[in-house]
């Protein structure tokens, strides 16, 4: 005989192999202390984002940290690379820089703010916060990470 099934959402709570992860919903889970501004809003609005009633494990709250985290260093580079455009008045200085032997190539805060979006992409689509993540998950879809007006009205 094979073994009695689960009950109670346990199956859905498991993590492999007969491990139960301790679970979290939205009202459970504490902004950490020391984000960014930026990082904040992006976890205010991920955890308001999520469906209701929907338990989080306490690696997936980590992950959605990190998501979050990424996301504050982006919007901090790319403010980087808008001022250094705006104070030079040429609007590719923060995009592109010149080596010693006059080569133009990406500036290290764009390689930078690249990788942290990237960052945030790969993070982002475990949480259904792409287009193309809520698609595929569209019974369980959690709502946008930001909620853009609706311009179809």
């Amino acid at each position: 005989m094979g073994r009695a099934p689960k009950i109670d959402g346990r199956k859905s709570q498991e993590g492999g192999r007969g491990i139960v992860l301790p679970v979290l919903t939205a009202d459970q889970i504490e902004e950490p202390a020391d984000l960014s501004i930026d990082a904040a809003f992006a976890w205010q609005q991920a955890v308001a984002s999520l469906v209701p009633g929907r338990a989080l494990a306490r690696a997936d709250v980590l992950a959605l940290e990190a998501a979050c985290r990424a996301w504050g260093r982006w919007r901090e580079i790319e403010r980087q690379i808008g001022e250094l455009g705006r104070k030079s008045g040429n609007l590719l200085a923060g995009e592109v820089s010149k080596t010693p032997n006059g080569h133009v190539q990406m500036s290290a805060l764009r390689i930078a703010a690249k990788q942290a979006l990237g960052e945030f992409t790969n993070l982002a689509k475990e949480f259904g916060m792409t287009p193309v993540s809520r698609v595929r998950t569209a019974g369980s879809a959690q709502g946008s990470l930001f909620d853009l007006p609706d311009v179809g009205s």
